[in-house]
């Protein structure tokens, strides 16, 4: 039964970030979430949840590789989980 929007929006930032570090997720399934995304929100998506090297990175970490402010790194980061959102709800639709 596809998950219904009501269900995903209850905790959504903690719903995605349970998602995204999750081990058991197939490499198809995060790579057709990644390609939705902008470049720059894709990478600090794959460096702050580990999905590339199983390495998390810190926001802090993340701004020094990327020479942004932590903030910016933040706000990048929700705006990419607010869209990852989206593309799991249609995606569980389907």
């Amino acid at each position: 039964m596809p998950l219904r929007r009501k269900e995903i929006s209850a905790n959504e930032k903690d719903f995605l970030k349970r998602v995204l570090g999750r081990d058991d997720l197939g490499f198809d399934f995060i790579k057709s979430i990644l390609k939705d995304l902008k470049k720059a929100q894709a990478r600090i998506i794959t460096l702050h949840y580990g999905l590339i090297n199983q390495r998390k990175y810190s926001f802090e970490e993340i701004a020094s590789l990327l020479g942004i402010s932590l903030n910016r790194v933040m706000k990048i980061e929700s705006k990419a989980l607010d869209q990852i959102r989206g593309s799991i709800f249609l995606k569980a639709k389907q």
